[in-house]
């Protein structure tokens, strides 16, 4: 009740200071926009005020169609937002934004953008930069960084607390008597990734499968042969054996061998020497595969490139040879043709050939006798 009397009592204020100022349509326009224009109506009718309430609406008419406007474009940024999957477009929601009127809409365009689009966070910030107080932006972007980072630390904490507990059943079960406890406790140090606890649990069990299954997903190879050492001691050469094949990939073969052969227990080697044998020789007929193929190609380019020079030296010899260059004048050439009786060629019918003759000196032409 207490915030509503506020509220009242900052409305009376608002209008009286309008009306003392004679400032009806600044008056409507602040009421339009923070959605009291009924209350301000009560106010003046239970005052009698009817002619003033009447003179205050009247003179907020020509504000409505803008105000209609501006509450278009807030609706319209509330409905995208609202129904983002298919009505948000983000130059769209650009230009919706810096024309809406209600300045908590670009608190909540930033909200949105936070959470729906942060990769876009930076070009709408820009846009609307400013229209807002930058203070509150920062405040609202560091909630969600703090939360997350909150989050993560819980998941972590909450992690190592179940990890801790969960270490500490596995001990407790240990310690049971009953041996399905053992084997659960085994199980989940298995899980906990705790291998020599889980393996001594297992061999406490003679549960000797769950031994070499845990060895194997181990990768350890130093646990594997460590296996290898105890089923000779215990005698368990069929477990030796069994052993050698699930933890294959883990036991070297002169390690496997050396143990064997030491322990008189080559017959139980037999069927992981069998497959050693058989993939090794897989692998060196397939290196030698290899090889052959590659020899093949190489021999295969050079007879092509041998082939290639042979078809052009074909081409060399059947091409014409080029006849010789003629001589330069004062080269040492031929001397020129000589006519009959080692005469020079004369015209036509034994006479000298006609025309002019060659030109005196000077330039002159040869004077004729008188």
């Amino acid at each position: 009740m207490e915030g509503l009397d506020d509220a009242a009592h900052f409305l009376d204020d608002v209008i009286r200071a309008a009306e003392g100022a004679n400032v009806y349509n600044d008056l409507v326009k602040y009421l339009l926009m923070v959605d009291d224009l009924e209350e301000v109506s009560e106010y003046y009718q239970n005052r009698g005020c009817f002619s003033e309430l009447i003179a205050l609406m009247e003179s907020g008419l020509g504000l409505e169609p803008a105000l209609e406007r501006t509450y278009e474009f807030d609706n319209a940024a509330t409905t995208i937002m609202n129904h983002s999957p298919d009505a948000w477009d983000h130059m769209q929601f650009k230009d919706v934004c810096v024309k809406v009127a209600n300045v908590e809409l670009y608190y909540k365009a930033v909200h949105f953008y936070l959470q729906e689009h942060p990769n876009l966070i930076n070009d709408m910030l820009n846009v609307l930069a400013l229209r807002l107080d930058h203070t509150r932006v920062v405040d609202i972007m560091r909630k969600p960084w703090m939360s997350s980072m909150s989050k993560r630390k819980t998941m972590r904490n909450s992690v190592r607390d179940n990890f801790d507990k969960i270490i500490g059943l596995g001990q407790k079960l240990e310690k049971h008597e009953l041996l399905e406890m053992w084997r659960m406790a085994a199980y989940i140090y298995k899980k906990a990734g705790r291998w020599k606890q889980s393996i001594a649990l297992s061999k406490k069990d003679n549960m000797y499968k769950d031994c070499m299954e845990t060895c194997s997903q181990s990768g350890d190879r130093e646990l594997s042969e460590d296996l290898l050492v105890y089923f000779i001691e215990q005698g368990k050469k069929e477990c030796f054996a069994s052993c050698l094949l699930i933890c294959y990939d883990l036991i070297w073969p002169d390690v496997a061998l050396e143990l064997a052969w030491m322990n008189n227990m080559l017959a139980f080697a037999f069927p992981y020497l069998l497959q050693f044998i058989r993939e090794y020789t897989s692998k060196v007929d397939d290196l030698v595969k290899d090889k052959i193929e590659s020899q093949n190609e190489e021999r295969a380019k050079e007879k092509e490139e041998k082939d290639l020079v042979a078809q052009q030296n074909m081409y060399a010899q059947l091409l014409p040879l080029a006849l010789p260059a003629p001589p330069m004048p004062g080269m040492g050439g031929p001397p020129p043709p000589m006519g009959g009786m080692g005469m020079p060629p004369m015209g036509g019918m034994g006479m000298p050939p006609m025309g002019p003759g060659p030109m005196p000196a000077f330039g002159m032409p040869p004077m004729g006798s008188y």
